[in-house]
């Protein structure tokens, strides 16, 4: 609900995901829920929009939350994104037609970053998700931040489910749903192919200096703009 430049972070985000030709639209939601609802409604750019109410929201993580819309998940092929990013939907457009059913869109890490990242394979898949304290400095191979946008089909999320519930088994309810992504990849449950968009502005909106920095580089009432990347 934070405002960038006139629009808020979550209409903007709902704005790139229509422009890039979703057909509908899950809110899992906490914080705020009932504002949210109000301001969203039922449709956004002609597509329904749908809730799930997770109502542990200040104590659990976005596993929990994910885990929530698992009757959506199975039903059909999902773009799984956070609601804090900015990012054009030429990105979102890449993501979908990866060649890949399953695909992680991912960025060269700088140390500027934060959260999960992954190492890739010579043939641009993922080899590896890496937590934010696992990351060891001055490796050869590059790591490639985690952009929190995966496409997810709906054969890979069947699997899923029964992956979270045994992570929130073992880890809790309070962990990100990238650690059983780990998991899945260590086990061979899934091959992620890797969307690089390096170069290409997107931001993830975590902190006051996360927002200054987008609300310089977007103009009002416009998409991501051509310059700044988180």
């Amino acid at each position: 609900m934070l405002d960038v430049n006139g629009r808020s972070i979550l209409d903007r985000l709902l704005d790139t995901l229509v422009d890039a030709g979703v057909d509908r639209i899950v809110l899992v939601i906490g914080h705020a829920a009932e504002d949210i609802r109000r301001m969203q409604g039922t449709e956004h750019g002609g597509r329904p929009m749908h809730y799930v109410l997770n109502q542990l929201y200040e104590q659990t993580n976005t596993i929990y939350s994910l885990y929530l819309a698992k009757d959506f998940l199975a039903a059909d092929d999902t773009l799984l994104v956070e609601g804090d990013l900015l990012l054009g939907s030429d990105i979102v457009r890449l993501c979908i037609d990866h060649a890949s059913p399953d695909v992680a869109v991912v960025a060269r890490f700088e140390p500027r970053m934060n959260g999960t990242v992954t190492q890739l394979t010579e043939d641009r898949s993922v080899a590896a998700f890496v937590m934010e304290d696992e990351i060891v400095a001055g490796l050869p191979t590059p790591y490639f931040k985690t952009v929190n946008l995966y496409k997810l089909s709906a054969g890979f999320s069947k699997t899923l489910v029964p992956y979270l519930e045994a992570g929130m088994a073992v880890h809790g309810r309070g962990v990100f749903y990238e650690r059983v992504f780990k998991s899945m990849t260590i086990d061979g449950a899934v091959r992620f192919g890797a969307a690089d968009v390096t170069g290409r502005p997107w931001f993830e909106v975590d902190t006051r200096e996360d927002l200054d920095n987008a609300r310089s580089c977007i103009a009002p009432y416009a998409g991501v703009a051509s310059r700044g990347q988180q």
